[in-house]
């Protein structure tokens, strides 16, 4: 839905954040907006294009640029593209992207917490290694290659990102000292075709 108009969802994450974290910001914004409104009289310009002004203004005064939020870092610098360059690098996102977020696949992937007519677990890696469980993952990647990638990719990036916690934190880094010290699980992974699914990202663990 945003990934074409990556604007739209900038301008109503600034909303939100600044709501909850500045309002005063938000009130400066509208401020700007009213300013660059009068001087915008013959309205050669668009209203949206004086609040994305009005917006940038804000956020990159000093005291917009202390915010500390990584999403909200993340689309400031997405909106700063040209809009037909921002469009080129997405193009050959949006049907991958299709595939992920409709059908089966979605409630697979991104389930309605907020469902309790929904009984299927919810997979939490830590769980898994804490009951020394055992996971079975049918990815098809005969029948489509590009989804079976992007899901076993994204599911070694999480498995990636639970060893390094442990590596740094132990076994039971998240949880209530209880003063026994265990040591650190071992996890074996049994992959077929693993060059299709590994990323970038597992390349360190392996070193």
């Amino acid at each position: 839905r945003y990934v074409m108009n990556i604007t739209g969802l900038h301008e109503r994450y600034v909303e939100w954040y600044l709501r909850e974290k500045a309002p005063h910001l938000l009130a400066v914004i509208e401020q700007q907006v009213a300013l660059l409104s009068q001087v915008n009289q013959n309205k050669s310009l668009p209203d949206y294009v004086l609040r994305r002004a009005a917006i940038t203004q804000v956020l990159e005064s000093p005291e917009g640029l202390a915010l500390e939020d990584t999403v909200l870092e993340s689309l400031s610098n997405a909106v700063r593209y040209d809009q037909k360059y921002f469009d080129k690098i997405v193009a050959s996102l949006l049907p991958l992207l299709e595939k992920l977020t409709s059908g089966k696949m979605a409630t697979l992937l991104s389930p309605d917490y907020r469902d309790m007519n929904d009984s299927r677990p919810l997979l939490d890696w830590q769980q898994v290694i804490r009951r020394k469980g055992v996971v079975y993952i049918g990815l098809d990647a005969m029948s489509d290659a590009d989804v079976a990638s992007a899901v076993g990719n994204s599911m070694f990036a999480d498995l990636v990102s639970v060893a390094g916690h442990i590596y740094k934190f132990g076994h039971d880094g998240d949880q209530p000292e209880s003063g026994i010290k265990e040591k650190k699980p071992s996890i074996s992974l049994h992959c077929d075709e693993f060059n299709e699914l590994m990323g970038p990202e597992f390349i360190p663990m392996v070193n």
